[in-house]
């Protein structure tokens, strides 16, 4: 019965140990994203379809709509979808967010956080709607980047 008691303790210190372990991996490949600080977003574009890039400011209708979309949980991984030639810049006073909507329509954003990169996964609808916004601005994204 004392052995028993041991064993019961040792077991449950064990399976405790490596919950907190899993726990500790997963909330370090996760980031929190949520962009309702920015009161801009400039969308910036480089090397678009050969032609020079350049930068435009989003007007405010444009800005609450994108806002609403990019809010959850990004993920830490590498997928193999395209990334980096457009970029939406949030911005208020004190601090800035950049988010890279992937190129080929997949409805991942990359978003670059300490030097590691994490994704965050949009729904059909919401992908749609930031195509539909950044069309308005002259950036397609089934384009490859």
């Amino acid at each position: 019965m004392k052995y028993l008691k041991w064993i019961i303790i040792a077991v449950l210190t064990a399976v405790l140990i490596i919950a907190s372990l899993v726990f500790i991996y997963f909330k370090a490949n996760f980031l929190s994203v949520n962009t309702n600080f920015a009161e801009t977003i400039t969308l910036e574009v480089r090397d678009y379809h050969n032609r020079e890039g350049f930068a435009v400011q989003i007007n405010q209708e444009d800005v609450a709509t994108l806002k609403k979309l990019f809010r959850g949980m990004a993920f830490g991984d590498s997928p193999a979808c395209p990334f980096g030639s457009v970029a939406l810049i949030f911005s208020a006073e004190n601090r800035t967010v950049t988010l890279y909507p992937a190129g080929d329509d997949c409805g991942l954003v990359r978003i670059i956080h300490n030097g590691q990169n994490y994704y965050l996964i949009l729904n059909e609808e919401d992908n749609r709607l930031m195509r539909e916004v950044l069309e308005k601005y002259g950036v397609g994204l089934m384009f490859g980047i």
